[in-house]
């Protein structure tokens, strides 16, 4: 029983990848074209991840997570420039001025988004963020967008190494390892979608900053839900 549980560590042990690998991308892309789900380090927290295209790899990321299929999760694409394939900008300006960074926009979503994607719900959360290498994973699938959600179990906490998660990684088919992130905040989540209001659902990183500029540059009025 011992070997064999010693043979499982090393299995998983072979998932885990260097970030800094030189076939890291082309690991994953594959991966994640095969309905795959991986763990990646982003600018925020260690997230799970998988095609928005695949709705099977979609209900694994929730089962994985024990996830209420009632919560949404959101999408992260490559530039701002990929941001209105999925979602109505009503003003191209402002993403420029939140993003690349730690701000999950919140827009009116589009058709051609997955319908399986976070079925029933109007909206959509898009995240751009300020870490190359995630911009690059998602430049190499061609602009299909991930689903990405946190890497724990629903109501745990936040991981910032690849330790955080180690309950859930014979659940993963790749890990990628990018050594201790600087901070444990989430995404700033902020709905967007009305052109002269706004909405912070969740505050992460700089929520602050966010109010400011929606404020004070774009004369938008917050909403309190």
């Amino acid at each position: 029983y011992n070997e064999y549980k010693s043979y499982l560590r090393c299995m998983t042990k072979n998932k885990i990848i260097s970030a800094n690998s030189e076939d890291a991308i082309q690991n994953l892309s594959q991966t994640l074209k095969n309905d795959g789900v991986i763990a990646i380090p982003t600018d925020t927290i260690y997230g799970l991840a998988c095609l928005a295209t695949s709705t099977k790899a979609i209900k694994r990321l929730y089962s994985i997570k024990g996830r209420s299929f009632s919560k949404p999760i959101a999408i992260c694409v490559s530039g701002i420039e990929e941001i209105n394939k999925w979602g109505y900008v009503n003003n191209p300006a402002i993403l420029s001025d939140l993003l690349p960074g730690g701000i999950t926009v919140i827009l009116k979503r589009k058709p051609a988004l997955n319908h399986h994607l976070n079925p029933d719900i109007h909206s959509v959360g898009i995240r751009v963020p300020d870490y190359a290498f995630v911009l690059e994973l998602c430049k190499h699938l061609e602009n299909i967008p991930l689903a990405l959600t946190s890497a724990n179990k629903s109501g745990y906490p936040n991981a910032v190494d690849v330790e955080g998660f180690k309950d859930i990684w014979d659940d993963i088919d790749v890990i990628v390892d990018g050594g201790k992130l600087p901070k444990n905040t989430a995404s700033t989540m902020v709905d967007i979608s009305k052109h002269d209001k706004f909405h912070i659902s969740r505050e992460g990183r700089e929520p602050e900053k966010t109010r400011s500029v929606l404020t004070t540059k774009y004369d938008m009025e917050e909403e309190f839900r």
